[in-house]
Formats: structure tokens, C-alpha cells, sequence
């Protein structure tokens, strides 16, 4: 029972919080051997990876980089009005370049971004596929906690319907 524990928190450390074999090693005072045979074992290298390449980090990232040039665009642009009101002109016309890339760059991000959510977006169709496919598998394997769960189930339904619709 012990080291059911020590495996679930060292999976968590692993999977969750991209810590390496001999950081959990050290931190549950096992060997570094013992993590590595659960990591190959439970295929944790996979499951790590899947988190963080999942769409959801995917596009959390798009997002942080176009917020990262907007930022940057507006900071020029405060440095662009300061030298006009300096009466800097080379300095303005060298700083509004650098907008018009950095406008070029956000316009392509959200190309992407736009390009992503398209590709990535479930249909209403397919995400009832597979909670019917779920929910017949708990109904088959085990009935009971598929009747305490028929209420859920039904709200559940309701939401997604209302969010993918």
C-alpha cells in the first residue's frame, strides 16, 4: 500500500510537475532505479508529453505570445509618440517599422490561433459519441455507480450541449 502511494505521488511529480527521476528519487527517498522502472513500466514519458502538447496548453500558449507582441507593440508605440513629442523624427520612423512587424506578427498569430481552434474544435456529435461510449461501459461494468451518476450525467450532457451547440 506504501509504495501504491510513493507511485501515485511520483507520477504526479513526473507527469503534472515535469520533475525528473532523481529530483522525485530524492523527494520520496526511494532510488532513482525504482522511478525509472515506473516511468518505463506505466509509460509516464508518453503521458507527460501528451499534457504538454495537449491543445489546451497548445493554444494557452498562442495566446501568451500574442499578448507578448501586443505588449511590446504598445510599449513602442509610447517610445514612438515620446520622440515625436521630442521632435525626433528618425527615431519615430525607426520605432513605427518595428510596429508594423510587430502588427504583421500579431496578425499572423491569430491566423493561427484561428487555424487552431478550427482543427481542434470537437463537434457536439463526436464528444456524445464518446460519453455514450463512457457512460455504456460504467452502465455494463458497474451498474450501480452508473445509477448514482444518472443525474450528473444528464446535467453534464446538458452543459456541453450548451457550450458546443
Amino acid at each position: 500500500m506504501a509504495k501504491e502511494k510513493e507511485r501515485e505521488l511520483a507520477r504526479k511529480m513526473y507527469v503534472d510537475q515535469g520533475k525528473d527521476a532523481r529530483e522525485i528519487a530524492r523527494m520520496l527517498r526511494i532510488t532513482e532505479k525504482t522511478v525509472g522502472a515506473w516511468v518505463a513500466k506505466y509509460k509516464w514519458k508518453s503521458h507527460r508529453e501528451a499534457l504538454l502538447n495537449s491543445s489546451t496548453e497548445r493554444l494557452e500558449n498562442i495566446h501568451k505570445v500574442i499578448s507578448d507582441i501586443t505588449t511590446d507593440r504598445l510599449r513602442l508605440k509610447k517610445q514612438s509618440t515620446d520622440a515625436s513629442l521630442s521632435g525626433d523624427l528618425d527615431t519615430v520612423r525607426d520605432i513605427n517599422k518595428l510596429i508594423v512587424g510587430l502588427d504583421d506578427a500579431i496578425a499572423k498569430w491569430n491566423k493561427a490561433l484561428t487555424s487552431f481552434e478550427k482543427e481542434n474544435r470537437i463537434s457536439l456529435s463526436q464528444y456524445l459519441e464518446v460519453m455514450d461510449s463512457i457512460f455504456d461501459a460504467l452502465k455494463r461494468d458497474h451498474p450501480g455507480l452508473y445509477m448514482d451518476t444518472l443525474d450528473f450525467q444528464q446535467g453534464h450532457i446538458e452543459s456541453i450541449s450548451m457550450k458546443l451547440g
